[in-house]
């Protein structure tokens, strides 16, 4: 059995002096039908973005610090969680062991503001009412009134 405190304090060491090290080595060690293996590359395709975001100066600095510490706190916490049972072959986790994920409810609330946004764009107008972009001052006054 793999001895995990050692193994987290390496980690954690890696990350601090090179993340993408960081990384590799724990992908690695976790196999590919780990949850926590699907955590990380999605931790992993967030942090190569982000890079190539800075490489091409489409994003600003401070942003980017902050998008970088928190991917890494995203790792950190994953390093943390780590236990004997995500280095077996075809482990999962129970939803109710995995960490609490405090992006869900901002993303599922701004898609279901999307979601209204979309449906108010698409239905259509109520029978009989003017649509305001259609009609013009002009267009009304040179219509004879009874």
């Amino acid at each position: 059995m793999m001895e995990l405190e050692p193994l987290r304090r390496e980690l954690h060491d890696l990350l601090v002096q090179d993340p993408e090290a960081a990384f590799s080595k724990l992908k690695s060690l976790l196999p590919p039908s780990a949850v926590r293996h699907k955590d990380l590359l999605l931790l992993e395709a967030r942090w190569e973005e982000l890079e190539r975001s800075v490489t091409k100066g489409i994003i600003a600095s401070d942003e980017a610090d902050l998008k970088r510490n928190k991917i890494m706190e995203g790792l950190l916490d994953t390093i943390s969680d780590l236990s004997a049972d995500d280095f077996k072959a075809g482990s999962v986790a129970p939803i109710a062991a995995t960490k609490n994920k405090k992006w869900l409810w901002p993303v599922l609330g701004g898609l279901a503001v999307l979601g209204v946004v979309v449906l108010l764009l698409l239905s259509p107008k109520t029978p009989g009412t003017a649509d305001p972009a259609m009609t013009s001052p002009t267009l009304s006054s040179a219509v004879p009134r009874h």
